[in-house]
């Protein structure tokens, strides 16, 4: 008896996928985007506290620190004010809209252009202060820009021979001024995030869709944040040798004040000795 093939279903094979990771481990956008409100926050916090007396990795000193997030807020601080200058809260405003819109599900996308003209875009704002006068007021040797913003008077410097003054410097700054709220602006990915709520709003996104891009960004977020605790621990640890370092240091000093004011002559290094030991007799 004959078996009629057109009875047996068409059993068509399981798509093929790809194996899951041995640790994976996907985070959430809006717990990314209240992490990095949190970050901006506390910048913001240890910035309007900031002390330039403050104990810090570039200022070693006995002092308590005064700034509202204690020792590590003025660590914070120093940096930002060192390397930056005022342009440090201009720094931290893409941070902040990239937290709300992480939070609220938007993202920009492109995170590599928009961490491009962030930093740009800060490298510009810290160069435009530069060339502003430093009031008598400023605590840190260097102008309104940090350390960064130098660099542009001493290119110019390089050009013209000499430094930038009076009309000079305003017309500088005047000049990086659009440049620098270009990119600001387009790091912070407004535009971006608005389009995106539009058509999600008129057109349906696929799951798979949308699954793979919350994965390339958490993807990303995974690595920055690993990378921050690392910094974060790695520089801890290395606080910590510094202040055994200098407790050690004043611990000999101390000795040495009193060895000198009690006359007391310091104690000598063993001396290895010179030949074979003499046997005794038992």
């Amino acid at each position: 008896m004959a078996i009629n093939d057109s009875s047996t279903p068409d059993i068509e094979p399981l798509p093929e996928t790809a194996a899951p990771a041995f640790v994976a481990i996907r985070i959430p956008l809006r717990l990314i985007g209240l992490l990095i409100l949190a970050l901006v926050a506390l910048c913001l916090a240890s910035l309007a506290s900031w002390n330039v007396d403050d104990p810090s990795l570039s200022y070693a000193t006995d002092a308590t620190a005064k700034n509202w997030i204690g020792f590590p807020g003025a660590v914070i601080a120093d940096i930002w004010m060192q390397f930056f200058g005022l342009a440090s809260l201009v720094a931290l405003l893409p941070p902040a809209i990239w937290g709300w819109g992480l939070s609220a599900r938007h993202t920009p996308g492109r995170w590599a252009f928009r961490l491009g003209t962030w930093v740009l875009g800060t490298i510009l704002a810290a160069g435009a202060l530069s060339f502003f006068p430093v009031p008598q007021t400023w605590p840190l040797p260097t102008g309104l820009g940090g350390l960064t913003g130098n660099l542009f008077p001493m290119l110019f410097q390089s050009i013209s021979g000499s430094l930038p003054a009076g009309g000079t410097s305003l017309l500088l700054a005047l000049i990086l001024l659009p440049a620098t709220t270009a990119l600001i602006w387009t790091s912070m990915g407004l535009s971006a995030m608005r389009r995106q709520d539009n058509i999600s709003n008129g057109e349906n996104i696929s799951v798979a869709d949308t699954e793979s891009a919350d994965t390339d960004r958490t993807g990303f977020f995974d690595i920055l944040f690993g990378g921050l605790v690392h910094l974060v621990l790695s520089a801890r640890t290395a606080w910590g040798r510094t202040l055994a370092a200098a407790a050690n240091r004043r611990n000999e000093e101390a000795d040495v004040n009193w060895q000198t004011a009690t006359g007391t002559p310091p104690l000598a290094a063993p001396q290895a000795v010179n030949g074979p030991v003499p046997e005794t007799d038992e």
